[in-house]
């Protein structure tokens, strides 16, 4: 009885830790991971999405909401399409990658800076 007792405290101390750093996880540490990049939609992408965790795609949803209402607001500011404001916080986010982190290229393939 002391052992199962032992093993669940083991396991939910390790749910915990796993827990806290899914809420830890920032854009930057995500890009730095090699997680995330900048797609060519001016949005965040997984690099890997077939090896996506729940948190990554809290990030990406979280992040791309915040993009979409900046592009939309700029857009309406200056009577432009939402896709042209994409497309061309997209050039800067290429130019903003630091090295060691991941952009999609034109051709849709992914390319560490």
């Amino acid at each position: 009885m002391k052992t199962l007792i032992a093993q669940c405290v083991l396991v939910l101390g390790l749910l915990v830790s796993v827990v806290g750093y899914a809420a830890d996880l920032d854009l930057d540490t995500a890009k730095s991971g090699g997680l995330v990049g900048e797609a060519t939609t001016g949005l965040l992408a997984p690099v890997n999405p077939d090896n996506v965790s729940a948190a990554v795609e809290a990030l990406i949803k979280d992040v791309n909401k915040q993009r979409m209402q900046r592009y939309a607001g700029i857009a309406k500011k200056n009577n432009i399409k939402v896709s042209d404001v994409a497309a061309r916080a997209y050039a800067k986010a290429v130019e903003r990658t630091e090295a060691g982190n991941y952009y999609q290229k034109p051709d849709g393939q992914w390319t560490k800076k």
